[in-house]
């Protein structure tokens, strides 16, 4: 009898909790909020920061903080952040971290930003600097580091294949770029390539292995079944580090490192990632999961279809719709889709035609 009570119990509060998450709308509280030391010397190599962080939320329970902090260094500006996870739905909770402080960010003061909290229903509020000192919170950090300002090099780019064809549907090519930082390690790597008449630009972001002093990581990018055709061009390739020191090669200089610079957008060119044997309407787990902002989607089309490729979080709202209602023939797709505008969680994503709906989970960790 005892344990039938008990099952009720627990059906009830879950019935309540579900039904408090659909109506909150209410942002969590920021309680508490301290760090020590107030200074660190990181000039023969990196310390810790221990932060303490309080919130409250009144319906359907905190999820995790996120603490920014900010440096300026001449004209550039440094933000650095770190997310904190509460005991997850929990209507209190106070909790300790640490930030890592690397051997050779930008000496000086740096400034906590902001804070922000979330509840498990996607509410958040930010606390910003001059908030959280009227709240009697501390926001400086003092700093003695050796500063960083050497760029990191790229030391190895290409792509494959040099040519292809867009008669019937979207192509892809993967692109790979290799990198080195002596120091603080790097962040990020973007190619620039153009169409042939100019009119049209695209960006490829790579994001690097967090704060690796090397690395060379491949991504695929989409070429667009209405793109221009004839000889793109890569413009540029840029590489930076954490310290958002940048280096810029332009295309005279990558032709001298012996790199690729031009690929061929066509009709009836020869292709061979195609599959020819499709049978069902299928999508696959993303690649990589979880990832960091950057993920892979592929599916197949047994027949030409109108197809959506949409994103929910895991409240099922509706975040992001990388494809609306376009026709796409039978064949293999891969899409190389960039959310670093959402935030940490988890995700599904659903494939639609007419007549079908298929779903898969995906997590971004930031």
């Amino acid at each position: 009898m005892e344990g039938k009570i008990y099952k009720l119990i627990i059906i009830i509060v879950s019935v309540l909790c579900q039904i408090f998450a659909q109506n909150d709308t209410t942002a969590p509280e920021l309680t508490y909020f301290s760090f020590t030391p107030h200074a660190v010397d990181v000039t023969l190599g990196p310390d810790t920061v221990s932060i303490t962080l309080g919130g409250m939320d009144d319906l359907s329970g905190l999820y995790y903080g996120k603490v920014t902090t900010r440096s300026e260094l001449g004209l550039t500006v440094f933000y650095r952040s770190r997310y904190v996870n509460f005991e997850y739905g929990s209507l209190s909770d106070t909790l300790s971290d640490i930030i890592i402080v690397d051997q050779y960010v930008n000496a000086g003061d740096w400034t906590i930003d902001k804070i922000a909290l979330y509840d498990t229903s996607s509410n958040f509020r930010s606390y910003y600097s001059s908030e959280l000192e009227s709240m009697g919170f501390p926001t400086t950090l003092t700093v003695n580091s050796i500063t960083d300002t050497r760029a990191p090099e790229l030391t190895y780019f290409s792509f494959t294949p040099s040519s292809v064809d867009v008669t019937s549907s979207p192509d892809t090519i993967s692109f790979t770029i290799s990198g080195i930082d002596d120091r603080i390690g790097l962040w990020f790597g973007r190619v620039s390539f153009s169409s042939p008449s100019d009119s049209g630009y695209v960006d490829n972001l790579f994001w690097f292995d967090y704060k690796s002093l090397s690395d060379t990581l491949t991504n695929i990018i989409i070429i667009d079944q209405n793109a221009e055709v004839g000889d793109w061009t890569i413009n540029n390739i840029k590489i930076a580090d954490w310290n958002y020191n940048l280096r810029r090669y332009e295309f005279s200089e990558l032709e001298s490192m012996g790199f690729p610079t031009t690929f061929t957008v066509g009709n009836n060119l020869s292709t061979t990632n195609k599959k020819t044997n499709i049978d069902i309407f299928e999508l696959y787990q993303n690649y990589p999961n979880p990832f960091n902002p950057i993920t892979n989607i592929q599916f197949d089309i047994p027949e030409s279809a109108e197809i959506s490729l949409k994103i929910f979080n895991i409240s099922g709202q509706l975040v992001y719709t990388p494809i609306e209602k376009k026709q796409y023939e039978a064949g293999t797709y891969n899409f190389s889709l960039d959310l670093g505008h959402l935030t940490n969680g988890v995700y599904i994503y659903s494939l639609e035609n007419n007549d079908l709906v298929v779903t898969k989970k995906m997590v971004l960790l930031k």
